[in-house]
């Protein structure tokens, strides 16, 4: 029970920091995080998901860095069953059109064609609060462990964030670790 409350304290926190940001600011700090993306990994020729921002919680905005890995590779965005508690990975280019779902998450409206999770090999993925070790902390449904789960060993896990990471973040078995951190600051990468 402790843990849950201590997650539950967190998300609350990082969600209260991000609301601090402008939306200019927001965006400078994404314009970097993509920066940091464009000039350390070279990605080519690989299926890649990346979240589309929900904007009304201050997430990462993604679309600059979907364009920019697009011109390269075949790229994928994430839509969530909320019945079932089941995600897939669509395919997206930007220009798509975009809807928004029950709880304001943009998907494709053409939501054909999903990819099998062990074909992806990169995610870019949504988060509250990362640690220094790799651990995440989402917002607490469960949809990413579930579909990092059925992917390869292999996958490259990238969380983005506006926020630094913090000291630790409470995990669970069924949590996935990350293989790289990107935040305005820069990279932290784990084994």
């Amino acid at each position: 029970m402790a843990l849950t409350n201590l997650k539950v304290q967190l998300r609350q926190e990082a969600k209260q920091l991000r609301m601090l940001f402008s939306r200019d600011e927001i965006i400078e700090r994404s314009f970097a995080i993509t920066k940091h993306v464009s000039q350390t990994f070279n990605f080519s020729n690989q299926c890649i998901s990346c979240f589309l921002s929900i904007e009304t919680l201050g997430e990462v905005e993604t679309p600059p860095l979907i364009e920019n890995l697009s011109n390269k590779n075949q790229m994928f965005v994430p839509v969530s069953n909320f019945l079932d508690g089941t995600m897939e990975q669509v395919p997206y280019q930007p220009g798509d059109e975009l809807v928004l779902n029950q709880f304001q998450i943009p998907e494709p409206r053409n939501k054909c064609f999903p990819i099998e999770p062990e074909e992806l090999d990169v995610m870019f993925i949504p988060l509250l609060h990362a640690d220094l070790k790799g651990n995440r902390l989402g917002y607490g449904r469960g949809f990413y462990d579930r579909y990092l789960a059925r992917c390869r060993p292999d996958l490259i896990k990238i969380g983005l964030n506006l926020l630094e990471p913090i000291i630790s973040v409470p995990n669970e078995s069924t949590d996935v670790r990350l293989s790289y951190l990107i935040t305005p600051n820069g990279i932290y990468k784990f084994e």
